[in-house]
């Protein structure tokens, strides 16, 4: 570890406070990294020119906020826990006092001017109206109500029996839970949110898979961060990364488990990983690999999911896996944004967890997203293999299509705009001038299938 600083003993400011904040620095933008160990207290006096007294308070105070720690051997390294190392941010601060969290898309403004024009929508991330348990979850809704009587604030992390069954789901992911706690939050949105503000600083890179999901992308873009693709190389900095190994959102491309193990035993021993997770139970033909989290150094992963891809968006309800210490600051942040989760969401969907309902709702849903997914492959086999490149998806609500002569996808969205069809094109998603569009066809029913694809047809051969 090689050290080119003093502490200013000129300034009003503790010693032990300089040395803290530096090492702080210095462990949190990866220049000191994990497992790196530190030179003896005697050496650090020596460096430093301060007493050895100081040291041992510098050490202690850092020790409680786990930048580093003591190993078997009697020495001190940087502590393995890369979250932990991100504590320190000022993301809230830039939020509240910038406004940054305004929500506002060229994209997104076409839609609304359009929207009383709009036949057939494949841009919504949601299932059509159908597809949901409208009877079963008013059954859910009233049983729920009967037995809460009143509305309490609840359990800090979340209702204890919800959180159980949650915690079943993690350890039959592969996920060991002696470790990890369960954080139910508003969705999973929320979760990613109060992630980034909890524990990353603008001095943070994120890298991730470009395109990349757009909420996702507005998130880090309002908290300040630096958003790169995970090809690109940027040796000596500390990267946190953003992954949706399963069927991911706008792609619908799966992680196979080799790239997970190779993924992870590359990546996660150094660098803190957020997996979001949601789509995970929307396989068709084959179950997807375990969660990265259940892989090795899967204590540096924050784990997402949420229920509402599966029983209803208004819900709201998703949870967080991740070490007790990362929990207990998110609990935090959580409970000062909305003092907790709803109550009687949780509750209902507690309902639905407790008998063999949600999963006969889950094995519905799945043969009716596979049945759609089986007119479409119909649709671009006998009509768009000259227009279109694609791979066939094994689960999710998306298909990911390249048009062959290069169009760009803003030209063919704001063509399909015009004649009643929402699609959404690549730049949503962070690519420059895309030829990609993605369609979700989960939201729409097999005769709003048919004739999307007949409209998007003819903006094809237009253009």
């Amino acid at each position: 570890m090689i050290i080119n600083w003093k502490p200013n003993k000129d300034i009003n400011k503790a010693l032990y406070i300089q040395i803290v904040e530096y090492f702080e620095k210095m462990i949190s933008t990866g220049y000191f990294v994990c497992g790196e160990k530190l030179p003896s207290q005697r050496k650090l006096a020596e460096i430093l020119n301060v007493n050895r007294s100081t040291i041992i308070i510098a050490m202690d105070e850092l020790k409680s906020k786990g930048f580093i720690k003591t190993n078997g051997k009697g020495g001190t390294v940087v502590s393995s826990n890369n979250w932990l190392n991100l504590n320190k941010n000022n993301i809230l601060k830039n939020l509240l006092s910038s406004g940054l969290l305004k929500r506002k898309n060229k994209i997104y403004e076409s839609i609304e001017k359009y929207k009383t024009l709009i036949k057939v929508d494949f841009g919504k991330g949601e299932l059509d109206q159908s597809l949901y348990p409208d009877i079963k979850m008013q059954d859910k809704m009233l049983e729920a109500i009967k037995e809460i009587g009143y509305l309490p604030y609840g359990n800090n992390n979340g209702d204890e029996k919800l959180i159980k069954k949650i915690e079943n789901k993690m350890i039959s992911m592969g996920i060991d839970m002696d470790d990890n706690e369960i954080l139910i939050v508003s969705g999973a949105t929320q979760g990613l949110f109060i992630t980034v503000l909890g524990m990353l600083s603008n001095q943070n890179i994120i890298k991730t898979n470009i395109p990349c999901y757009i909420k996702s992308l507005e998130i880090f873009k309002s908290a300040g961060l630096n958003i790169q693709d995970i090809n690109r190389e940027n040796k000596g900095l500390y990267n946190v990364f953003y992954m949706i190994p399963t069927f991911h959102n706008p792609t619908g491309s799966v992680m196979n488990s080799y790239d997970r193990e190779k993924f992870m035993n590359f990546y996660g021993k150094n660098n803190p990983i957020i997996e979001d997770d949601v789509f995970r139970e929307l396989w068709y033909d084959f179950e997807p690999p375990k969660p990265l989290k259940a892989y090795s150094y899967g204590q540096n992963v924050i784990y997402i999911n949420s229920f509402s891809k599966i029983l209803a968006p208004g819900l709201r309800i998703g949870w967080i896996c991740a070490s007790k210490e990362i929990i207990g600051k998110l609990r935090e942040i959580k409970y000062q944004m909305d003092s907790g989760t709803s109550i009687i969401n949780q509750k209902i969907v507690l309902k639905w967890l407790n008998t063999i309902d949600y999963d006969k709702n889950l094995l519905s849903i799945r043969k009716s997203l596979k049945n759609r997914r089986g007119l479409i492959e119909k649709i671009l086999n006998d009509e768009f293999k000259n227009l279109f490149l694609w791979n066939k998806p094994n689960g999710g609500y998306y298909y990911w299509l390249k048009s062959t002569k290069k169009i760009k996808a803003l030209k063919v969205f704001e063509k399909a705009l015009e004649k009643g069809l929402v699609i959404h094109p690549g730049d949503l998603y962070g690519e420059i001038d895309s030829t990609n569009i993605r369609i979700s066809f989960a939201g729409s029913n097999k005769s709003q299938i048919k004739l999307g694809f007949k409209i998007l047809k003819e903006v094809m051969l237009e253009l």
